[in-house]
């Protein structure tokens, strides 16, 4: 699920789900449990593995369907309860999960455009990361492909907020290879040419799930380790620091699929929200 405009756009691995969009205002009169129905459906595809949103362009992004190879489908909501499928990418396969922005980093060559980065596998062997300029929408063009080594599952990937660095998860590096947390660091100063410049490895050998960036500090969804919160502010010289952390699945910190699955650091109460695979929602912040 994602939000755009008062509204939530779900996708969802069941048979013949399609895009549902809900106007969240509806919620502001509901005041007992109800069942509601989504205000518009979009069924040009049926079942879907993740969405995502480039809020400063108005358009969605359905990845890991059956169409397009499991690329992403592009999809017009600045009208959102009058979605409109403008195209889709399928020469890289399926995406497990995406960022799109507006790029604004280094690379002058390609600042101001809409940049698709996602998080590509095929189940075995073939792990990567694809930058695919989809500025234009009837014809997306491939930048580059990162490969890496002792891959799993290529997972999930942020940015930096300066657009120069890219944090990246394999889910199952840990599981099939052993050794602490990883989480792989690109230097993509240059599109056309990122390299990995450093491999943070955390303190326990839980597995990795979902990272992201706000400011300075980098969220760490972590299974068994929970919540991690490192700092990245020295990034340029190759350093990480765990500075906070929330473990919600205190039994163990070995690589299972348990614990903390999600983490939204984007409140700006500065409450973050954690969804744990076995206890549920909790709701944290920062000490003094």
């Amino acid at each position: 699920i994602k939000v755009f405009k008062n509204h939530a756009f779900i996708v969802s691995e069941a048979n013949d789900h399609g895009l549902q969009i809900f106007d969240l205002t509806r919620l502001r009169e509901i005041d007992s449990f109800q069942i509601i129905s989504p205000d518009k459906k979009l069924n040009t595809f049926g079942s879907a593995h993740n969405i995502a949103i480039n809020e400063a362009t108005g358009y969605a992004y359905i990845i890991g369907s059956q169409r397009f190879s499991g690329g992403p489908i592009f999809v017009d909501i600045n009208e959102p309860k009058n979605p409109i499928e403008v195209g889709g990418y399928r020469t890289m396969g399926y995406s497990h999960d995406a960022q799109v922005v507006v790029y604004d980093g280094p690379d002058e060559q390609h600042k101001g455009k809409e940049i698709y980065i996602g998080s590509n596998s095929d189940g075995g062997s073939n792990n990567k990361i694809v930058i695919v300029d989809v500025s234009d929408k009837n014809n997306p063009s491939l930048i580059t492909t990162i490969s890496y080594g002792s891959s799993g599952y290529a997972h999930q990937s942020w940015l930096s907020t300066d657009h120069r660095h890219l944090f990246f998860g394999d889910e199952l590096d840990e599981y099939y290879f052993g050794g602490n947390t990883k989480t792989f660091v690109f230097d993509i100063s240059k599109l056309t040419a990122p390299s990995l410049t450093y491999t943070y490895r955390g303190i326990t050998t839980a597995i990795d799930h979902n990272g992201y960036v706000s400011g300075n500090l980098f969220y760490l969804s972590n299974y068994t380790a929970g919540l991690r919160v490192i700092d990245i502010s020295n990034i340029q010289n190759n350093s990480m620091d765990e500075i906070m952390y929330f473990d919600t699945y205190p039994n163990h910190d070995i690589s299972s699929f348990d614990g903390v699955w999600n983490a939204y650091p984007f409140f700006q109460s500065g409450i973050i929200a954690i969804s744990d695979t076995n206890t549920g929602l909790y709701l944290v912040k920062a000490s003094d």
